[in-house]
């Protein structure tokens, strides 16, 4: 996707279990803020992941966001370590995952944690195009 904002999203793909995600990464300040705010929907197969520098804390709200989604936290040995799950645009300004420490986060489509049985544990492969 290219936005006027910030320069073009690489794709990746994540793969949990046998399914397969093609992802946006967001893996600069400005990719992280906008994240998939002012998109209109997320396929099933398709997300965003978000890689930070460092282990932390990384609370994620829905600031100009348009659908739902479930968020998955995961963490530098690439396993799933929290989840919230249909997070709905009303919620904003509310913050979500602070309390996970995570280096990775993954958006996907809401419902997909539970249609796909992700769980805290899972891991996942990441792998850049």
């Amino acid at each position: 996707m290219v936005n006027s904002v910030c320069e073009k999203y690489k794709q990746g793909e994540v793969k949990i279990d046998s399914k397969n995600i093609v992802v946006d990464i967001a893996d600069d300040n400005c990719k992280r803020k906008l994240g998939l705010s002012g998109r209109l929907s997320v396929n099933d197969d398709a997300g965003m992941i978000f890689i930070f520098d460092k282990v932390g804390n990384y609370g994620f709200w829905m600031e100009n966001m348009n659908f739902p989604i479930d968020i998955l936290w995961v963490n530098d040995a690439f396993k799933v370590v929290g989840i919230e799950k249909e997070v709905s645009p009303d919620t904003y300004p509310k913050s979500f995952g602070n309390k996970y420490l995570a280096k990775y986060v993954l958006e996907v489509s809401a419902g997909y944690s539970d249609k796909n049985n992700i769980k805290i544990g899972d891991k996942i492969i990441f792998t850049k195009n």
